[in-house]
C-alpha cells in the first residue's frame, strides 16, 4: 500500500512538472456558458465502443498499443520509463475533455512490456477548464452515474464504465486530475478503491 502511495506521488510529481512546462493555450472561466450535459449536441468527450468497451476521445480503448494510440492522436512520441516499471508517454493532446474546449497534456501509461494501454491520466483546473472540482463531479454522474468516494492522499471521487475504472482525484478547491484505468488493472492495483465502488454501487 505504502509503495503504491509513494508510486502515485512520483507519477503526479511528474505529471505536475510536466504539464507546468507545456505551453499550451490560457483559458478563463466564463461564468455565462453552462457545463455540458449529457444533452450536449457537442460531440461527448468520451463514449462507449459497445455494451462492455470503454472508448476516450480519438476512439482511443484500453487495451491499445502505443502506435495504435499514437495513430489516432496524430503524433510520434517515445517511450519512457515509469516508477513502477511500465512504459509511458506524454503529449498535447487536443481533446474533448472537461468542457470540451481544451488542450490538455496527457500521459498514456502502458503495462511493462509496452503493449497495452492500461491508464491515461491528465490535470485539470478551474482556471484552465472553466469548471471547479465540484462541477466536474457533478458533470461526471450525468455521464457515469452517482460515484463513490475514498480517501487516501486526495479525496477520490470514483464511477465505472463499461471496462474502465474512472478517478476524479480532489487536490484543492480549484485544481483536479483525472485518471482512466484499464478494469483488471485497477482492480489488482487498487483494492482499496475497487471495494469502495463496490460498496458504493451495491448500496
Amino acid at each position: 500500500m505504502k509503495r503504491r502511495i509513494a508510486a502515485s506521488l512520483l507519477l503526479f510529481a511528474l505529471f505536475a512538472a510536466l504539464f507546468g512546462c507545456s505551453r499550451g493555450r490560457d483559458f478563463e472561466r466564463d461564468e455565462n456558458v453552462p457545463l455540458p450535459t449529457a444533452q450536449e449536441t457537442t460531440a461527448p468527450a468520451e463514449t462507449p465502443a459497445g455494451d462492455d468497451v470503454f472508448s476516450f476521445a480519438a476512439g482511443i480503448r484500453m487495451g491499445m498499443s502505443p502506435s495504435e494510440v499514437q495513430s489516432l492522436i496524430g503524433q510520434s512520441v517515445s517511450l519512457s520509463d515509469a516508477e513502477d516499471g511500465r512504459k509511458l508517454f506524454s503529449c498535447v493532446f487536443s481533446g474533448v475533455f472537461i468542457n470540451y474546449a481544451t488542450n490538455k497534456s496527457v500521459f498514456f501509461m502502458f503495462d511493462e512490456a509496452g503493449k497495452q494501454l492500461e491508464q491515461l491520466q491528465f490535470q485539470c483546473s478551474a482556471s484552465a477548464d472553466g469548471a471547479y472540482p465540484a462541477d466536474a463531479v457533478a458533470l461526471f454522474d450525468v455521464r457515469y452515474g452517482p460515484h463513490a468516494e475514498y480517501e487516501s492522499n486526495y479525496q477520490n471521487c470514483l464511477w465505472k464504465a463499461a471496462d474502465v475504472y474512472v478517478v476524479l482525484s480532489i487536490v484543492d478547491e480549484n485544481n483536479y486530475a483525472v485518471t482512466y484505468s484499464e478494469k483488471d488493472y485497477f482492480e489488482a492495483n487498487y483494492p482499496e478503491e475497487t471495494e469502495a465502488y463496490r460498496r458504493a454501487a451495491a448500496a
